[in-house]
């Protein structure tokens, strides 16, 4: 959600930035003073990182378009960038010069040559996609995969061939991967939970317990491990609401080279 991206940001942030704009005071008045991501979407909104939907809207609970968080993204990498347009479908956008830094800083491509489709969700395909870019983009030898309904030469099959072989993904079932299909709390956390200790081979740490949530004992068996370590590095929050992924990775690539 809008509200679950402004606070991963948040905490990625150094504590001299916290420190100088930390402010629990926003100008939107569906964010509650007392919800426990006001101090995030103040702080981050006086910084000029997150912006309203409407005038005193933020609209926290809305699920994040493409377009929204490629922003926040080059907002938060204040690294220049020196591009030429790219995409059709972003002219006029609010966010058209934030999704071009965005993209060419290698944080996001098309989802065809031309378009970026910047109200478009996140599925399946896409996120395994992000994780293997954050990889770098290794060379896949063999990209046939067990999965029918992943075809040759998409912009994922690489993508997907490769978390199969590090063991990130196994499938939605023995045959199917669901490219397409909506990517849940449980399945994100547990593509994350995989691309930590398989593919960076970093210790995880100890994971929460599940049970002081209501629903913890909804988790199924598969998501269990994940979900307490998700839990347990903050990017999860009451009722198992998932933090976007993408800048929690960058600091744990940061870890690995230091």
């Amino acid at each position: 959600t809008r509200a679950e991206v402004a606070t991963i940001f948040f905490r990625l942030l150094t504590d001299e930035a916290r420190a100088e704009y930390l402010t629990e005071t926003s100008p939107f008045h569906d964010v509650a003073p007392d919800a426990w991501y006001a101090t995030a979407v103040a702080t981050m909104e006086a910084m000029g990182i997150v912006e309203g939907r409407a005038p005193a809207v933020f609209d926290p609970d809305a699920p994040i378009t493409r377009g929204e968080f490629a922003a926040i993204a080059a907002r938060f990498d204040s690294a220049p960038y020196d591009g030429a347009d790219r995409f059709t479908d972003i002219g006029g956008h609010w966010a058209e010069e934030d999704i071009l830094k965005a993209y060419h800083a290698g944080l996001f491509q098309g989802v065809t040559e031309t378009t970026f489709v910047p109200q478009g969700k996140l599925n399946r395909a896409m996120f395994v996609t992000v994780l293997y870019r954050m990889a770098g983009s290794p060379a896949v030898e063999d990209v046939e995969t067990k999965f029918t309904d992943v075809e040759a030469d998409r912009y994922y099959t690489d993508a997907v061939a490769w978390a199969v072989k590090e063991g990130i993904t196994s499938g939605t079932s023995a045959t199917t991967f669901a490219p397409e299909g909506k990517v849940t709390r449980e399945q994100a956390a547990t593509f994350l939970y995989r691309y930590v200790t398989e593919y960076l081979e970093q210790e995880a740490v100890e994971g929460a317990d599940l049970k002081a949530f209501t629903d913890g004992d909804k988790v199924q068996d598969y998501a269990k491990t994940a979900m307490a370590w998700a839990v347990a590095e903050g990017l999860i929050q009451g009722l198992f609401l998932l933090r976007e992924a993408e800048a929690f990775l960058h600091s744990r690539h940061a870890s690995c080279e230091a």
